[in-house]
């Protein structure tokens, strides 16, 4: 792919992306705070909402190794 050809299909694919982040954290988390699920996922647990964070991503990272 020619380095022109490559930076229009990163640009469309960055678009893409942020397309569907802007989506799916909506579902997560509704319009107040884009963190409301892990903050409150974690108060119910009793653990840091980092740590939520990271059980979420280790779970794709588990599914796309």
């Amino acid at each position: 792919m020619k380095p022109k050809d490559f930076e229009v299909f990163y640009d469309l694919m960055i678009k893409v992306e942020k397309e569907i982040f802007i989506d799916k954290g909506g579902e997560y988390s509704g319009e107040e705070d884009r963190f409301r699920n892990f903050k409150e996922l974690g108060k119910e647990l009793g653990i840091d909402p980092k740590k939520i964070l990271w059980i979420y991503l280790r779970k794709h990272m588990d599914s796309i190794l």
